[in-house]
């Protein structure tokens, strides 16, 4: 049972993070424009998001959902390699997911096919 205080403060965290900081000064840095890119990929039905692109993106969120199967389990188990082999295979994927982000936005802003609030 002692596997609730770690997911608990995750889910905690995963709430207040967006909370805690302010809007940015710039969107001209990787952390805004993988958040401008997500909100393409969330809106996708309306751009033209290569195949290729959007093959890869769900490969990615494939693996991290993969990579929380050990992560959950080894929280569960009390299993420390377990845990730190499904938080690395989610953390990573998630990191080259948010990249792949970063691309879509300089893409899509290089093709002129973005919103105002996004220029």
């Amino acid at each position: 049972m002692y596997f609730v205080i770690p997911l608990g403060l995750t889910l905690l965290w995963t709430f207040v993070n967006p909370r805690l900081f302010d809007e940015p000064d710039s969107l001209e840095n990787w952390a805004s424009k993988g958040v401008l890119g997500e909100r393409i990929w969330k809106d996708r039905s309306a751009y033209d998001i290569p195949r290729d692109f959007s093959v890869l993106t769900h490969m990615l969120n494939a693996t991290q959902v993969i990579g929380l199967i050990p992560f959950l389990w080894g929280l569960y188990t009390l299993d420390f390699w377990m845990t730190m082999t499904g938080f690395a295979v989610a953390f990573l994927c998630k990191a080259w997911f948010f990249d792949r982000m970063v691309w879509l936005f300089e893409d899509m802003r290089e093709m002129e096919k973005i919103h105002e609030w996004m220029a």
